[in-house]
């Protein structure tokens, strides 16, 4: 945790430097790149894939698939939740404000920090690739995530400190969900989704 809050400070006193590089030499290619690459981010991607990985699973009668729908699934909503806390609290302008990168205004409706793109970018990302055990497939899902935060940076839509910070948030809940990392010690959720008469059955232990 206190890396992610040092690497977020050190790009935060580069974050105008890499806006102005971005804003100062756009090109064609890198408008269409970040057109593909902005789409990831919207919520018929974060929605559907979790809801097609677990329809897939109750089709299949595949208990593993629909787990890892589920854990794609909480994962997703716990960082939405995460980060629209954090950009309600923080209330950070965004570069195309410019009112600059220290401008913070809690509860005023500015959501600068984090990047809510990056995050469910890279809780989807993370979420897929721990269950696909396939290291190609880890890399071309880190490249997706990758891409989507580098997106928002072109856009002028968030501060390079925005969207490393939103990337390490989806990270950490991902690999939360999953039980992989505890945080402060807490032991770790276990989703288990499983079909049901009624439908989805989600148990969450607590203790």
């Amino acid at each position: 945790m206190a890396g992610v809050v040092a690497g977020t400070l050190a790009f935060t006193s580069t974050d105008e430097k890499v806006t102005h590089e971005f804003r100062e030499h756009p090109t064609r290619s890198a408008e269409d790149i970040a057109s593909v690459f902005r789409r990831v981010g919207q919520p018929e991607v974060y929605a559907v894939l979790p809801l097609g990985v677990l329809v897939t699973g109750l089709l299949t009668h595949d208990p593993a698939i629909t787990r890892a729908g589920g854990r794609l699934a909480a994962s997703v909503a716990v960082s939405t939740v995460a980060f629209q806390t954090l950009k309600l609290v923080t209330g950070r302008a965004r570069p195309d404000a410019g009112d600059g990168p220290f401008a913070f205004r809690p509860f005023s409706g500015q959501g600068g920090f984090p990047s809510g793109h990056s995050a469910v970018a890279f809780a989807l990302a993370t979420s897929l690739a721990d269950d696909l055990h396939n290291g190609w497939a880890a890399a071309g899902l880190y490249a997706i995530a990758a891409g989507t935060a580098w997106s928002r940076v072109y856009d002028n839509r968030h501060w390079a400190s925005d969207v490393v910070f939103g990337a390490a948030l989806g990270i950490t809940t991902a690999k939360v969900i999953s039980g992989r990392w505890r945080i402060f010690g807490l032991r770790p959720p276990h989703f288990l989704v499983e079909p049901s008469p009624a439908g989805l059955l989600v148990r969450i232990p607590v203790q």
